[in-house]
């Protein structure tokens, strides 16, 4: 099974999926001791891998040497500090691996042997970065031709391997580097609960206008899943309506960016809530530009975390309250 990284930005992690409500102890130390947030442990980097991406993971270029019959690998990866935490709660070993990349592997049949995989050890990060090294033997008898391919960085791709050596993430284009896409924002465990409303929230949007201010009324319903999630979110979070058009040409016309409504879970029923915001625009607004801002397609729900980041956006509008 191999997964390759896109630019989706989707890594799950529920901190607090259990549901459980920290008890109030009279002793206010042991209610901090235990309302602390506890660290998920992983099996095994396979429960998570395939919720990564190029914002997670990032490799340099490979560096390729030869001196005689060994060829020498040498490529430094970024790790973000969302899986650096996975990485550091997970109990079963990992591993690096470089991997023939070409048609039928035909730079594998000049290796004498298949190179080692390289465990992971975390000791040696330093700052999210990581160097791994890597070589193999070739055989005696390789032409000028595969020489060349041998030194080719795009001939190769990058493998993550669980405790078993199975490989359960892969990044491929070795020949050019993308250390630079890698997140370095610090990782909050509660903000991430958030994530889980890309598949557990429906929003509905209705828009109007009353001369120069348009107004967004915003059904939304939760899933009995996600309603135990953000009942048991210590910090705050936001919703916001965005503008989705391309280069953000409906924000032009608004007076002021609206502010961030609070998630309000007292306001929570059954599940269902109702936001209200409003935005004044600019009185030269025309009529097409008009008809523009009255629909909901143009439009994206943003789901905030406690310092106003965007963590996630919903574009589909549907008929709220359907969710079990």
């Amino acid at each position: 099974m191999k997964k390759y990284f896109s630019l989706l930005f989707t890594i799950l992690v529920f901190s607090f999926a259990t549901g459980c409500v920290p008890k109030v102890q009279d002793n206010e130390s042991n209610t901090n001791k235990n309302t602390q947030t506890q660290a998920k442990i992983y099996n095994s980097v396979a429960d998570y891998m395939d919720e990564t991406d190029v914002s997670d993971l990032g490799t340099g270029v490979l560096e390729i040497s030869r001196e005689k019959n060994e060829l020498s690998f040498e490529m430094d990866i970024a790790i973000s500090p969302k899986l650096d935490y996975l990485f550091q709660n997970t109990k079963n070993e990992f591993y690096f691996n470089i991997k023939d990349a070409t048609e039928e592997e035909k730079l594998k049949k000049l290796w004498i042997k298949n190179p080692m995989p390289i465990k992971c050890d975390l000791d040696k990060m330093k700052n999210g970065k990581y160097t791994i090294r890597e070589k193999m033997k070739l055989k005696p008898d390789i032409s000028s031709e595969d020489a060349q391919e041998l030194l080719k960085p795009e001939n190769y791709y990058f493998q993550v391997l669980d405790e078993d050596k199975k490989e359960v993430s892969a990044v491929i284009g070795l020949d050019t580097g993308i250390l630079e896409y890698v997140n370095d924002e610090p990782y909050n465990p509660e903000s991430a609960d958030l994530d889980k409303l890309i598949n557990h929230l429906e929003p509905d949007l209705k828009i109007s206008r009353d001369k120069n201010e348009l107004s967004f009324e915003m059904n939304i319903a939760l899933s009995s899943e996600l309603e135990d999630v953000v009942l048991n979110i210590k910090n705050e979070f936001y919703f916001n309506i965005a503008d989705a058009t391309e280069e953000g040409k409906f924000k032009k016309t608004w007076l002021k960016v609206p502010i961030p409504i609070k998630g309000d879970l007292e306001k929570l029923k059954n599940g269902k809530f109702t936001i209200w915001q409003k935005i004044e625009i600019k009185p030269d607004v025309s009529a097409e530009e008009i008809r523009e801002l009255l629909n909901p397609n143009n439009y994206v729900l943003e789901v905030l975390d406690e310092n106003k980041h965007p963590i996630v956006a919903i574009s589909s509008w549907v008929s709220a309250f359907e969710l079990n």
